[in-house]
């Protein structure tokens, strides 16, 4: 019995100096990218399961949701890292729109690794976050050793799904005008962003979610980060600004999809109407090691709606990938 613990110990002191290191320690910090101050937190420090990091969705959200949900669960086996977009709640928020696009997205996240002195790390994106992650991992291969990508936008295919799904649930007073917009023959940013002005008040909750519960959820996890930040917005307009003039709209995964060499997990919403279902199905098939889990009875926040299955789904991929 002794030897075979001492064999277990060994074993995850290996993971540990592999993966994460020795000196990674519990808490929050901010690392500087660019001149900006970008915040994290650890969790799990001393679990010997890959680290992962989580990169929240929006434009607008944050990473507390998580801290909320499966981030906890999560750190249980493995050392997780959350952050907060620059431009978002606990990070700094550069005033220029220029300041802000994919690439710096993601070289705000290489900024934090190298910080705390890990190796390499599985990196989990949702939504809008989910291409901030594919961004990093062209931009870092050596340091992805696999991708999550949860919800995630992908193409402008599914902004286009995005606006379909609007006019398909819309309520009947709504539909007409949210149509017009998406049939207007304008530019898709143009169309992505006046659809919404169309639409009622309320339709997060009623076309994100699943069970409209679930955005409430979110929206009070938020509400509870913005009081702690004694009633500040939780993102800066720059934010949107400078990711809808410096590539939002036109971003493509699918272009660079024979370099994303790494195991990908595409985790979806069975009901998810914020982007298309096929093209995330389309995307898990279209890289060298992919593989796609759809989620029941959840929409484009999984990880709120059924978290048990989500968090079950996540935890097979990362234990299965290989060792080493």
């Amino acid at each position: 019995m002794l030897a075979r613990l001492l064999v277990v110990l060994a074993v995850a002191t290996l993971s540990l100096d592999t993966f994460a290191g020795p000196s990674l320690r519990n808490g929050e910090g901010f690392a500087i990218s660019s001149g900006v101050k970008i915040w994290y937190r650890v969790e799990g420090a001393s679990r010997p399961g890959v680290p992962i990091l989580i990169i929240h969705g929006g434009p607008g959200e944050t990473a507390r949701p998580f801290e909320r949900t499966i981030g906890p669960l999560l750190a249980l086996s493995r050392p997780v890292i959350y952050t907060d977009y620059r431009g978002a709640g606990r990070s700094d928020r550069p005033a220029a729109a220029a300041a802000y696009s994919f690439d710096q997205l993601a070289d705000d996240q290489e900024a934090i690794r190298k910080k705390l002195g890990i190796a390499n790390w599985a990196v989990f994106g949702h939504s809008n976050g989910a291409a901030t992650a594919v961004t990093y991992a062209l931009r870092h291969p050596g340091a992805t050793r696999a991708l999550v990508l949860c919800g995630p936008l992908l193409s402008p295919r599914d902004l286009e799904a995005n606006m379909a799904n609007k006019v398909a649930y819309a309520r009947p007073g709504e539909r007409e005008r949210v149509r017009a917009v998406f049939q207007s023959g304008e530019s898709l940013q143009k169309r992505f962003e006046a659809i919404f002005g169309a639409l009622e008040p309320g339709w997060q909750a009623r076309m994100m979610a699943h069970n409209p519960a679930g955005y409430d959820l979110l929206e009070a996890m938020q509400a509870e980060l913005r009081q702690e930040l004694g009633g500040k917005s939780l993102m800066a307009p720059q934010l949107v600004a400078g990711l809808f003039e410096s590539g939002f709209f036109t971003f493509d995964a699918f272009a660079h999809a024979q370099k994303l060499k790494m195991p990908i997990l595409v985790l979806v919403g069975r009901v998810d109407k914020e982007l298309s279902i096929d093209n995330s199905v389309l995307f898990s098939a279209s890289v060298p090691d992919g593989r796609l889990v759809a989620v029941e009875d959840a929409g484009h926040f999984p990880y709120i709606e059924a978290p048990a299955p989500t968090l079950s789904a996540i935890e097979t991929f990362l234990e299965g990938l290989p060792k080493g």
